[in-house]
C-alpha cells in the first residue's frame, strides 16, 4: 500500500528561505541516486527563485510558500525507481498546469519515496493553493488515478 503524507504542518514553510531549503533537500544528490527528478515552469538553475518571482508578481510573498507531499512505496508494490520517476512526471505535469512544480525520487532508504513540491501561488491566476479539504481531496484523487494506472490500487493518507 502506498502511503501519502503531507509535510505541511500548520505554521511551516512561512519563512523566506522555505522554497530554497525544501527544493535543495529533495534534490540532494545522495537521495536521488539515479537522478530521477523533474521541474516544470521554473528555471532549472534556480527553481526557488522562479517560484519567489511568481509570488512577488501577484503580491503574495507572505504566507505559506509551498506545498510538499511524499508518496512512499513498499518494496513489494514498487521496486523500480524508473516507475516512480514516471509517476512523478505525470503528477508534475498535472500540477504544472497551474503551479510550478518540482519532484524527485529518493532511493536512499529501503523503500522508494516520491517527493512533490509546488509553489503555493498559481503562475496562471495568482490564486493560492490554500490546502483546504476540497483542494487536498482533489489532489489526492488525481494521484490515486495515476497510481492506479501503474497497478498501485491503494493510497493511504497518513497525517503527520
Amino acid at each position: 500500500m502506498a502511503i501519502f503524507k503531507t509535510a505541511n504542518k500548520k505554521g511551516k514553510y512561512l519563512d523566506s528561505d522555505a522554497r530554497n531549503d525544501v527544493i535543495n533537500y529533495i534534490l540532494k544528490p545522495e537521495k536521488i541516486v539515479n537522478n530521477y527528478y523533474g521541474m516544470i515552469m521554473v528555471d532549472y538553475d534556480s527553481p526557488h527563485r522562479s517560484m519567489d518571482e511568481v509570488a512577488a508578481l501577484y503580491n503574495k510573498s507572505n504566507g505559506v510558500k509551498l506545498r510538499h507531499f511524499i508518496i512512499s512505496f513498499s518494496k513489494d508494490e514498487l521496486s523500480e525507481p524508473k516507475v516512480a520517476d514516471n509517476i512523478g512526471k505525470e503528477i508534475m505535469y498535472r500540477i504544472g498546469d497551474t503551479f510550478q512544480c518540482v519532484y524527485a525520487v529518493h532511493e536512499d532508504t529501503d523503500y522508494i519515496n516520491l517527493h512533490i513540491v509546488f509553489n503555493s501561488v498559481s503562475y496562471n491566476t495568482g490564486k493560492r493553493f490554500g490546502g483546504t479539504h476540497k483542494e487536498f481531496y482533489h489532489l489526492q484523487k488525481m494521484m490515486y488515478r495515476i497510481l492506479y494506472n501503474y497497478g498501485i490500487f491503494s493510497l493511504r493518507y497518513v497525517s503527520n
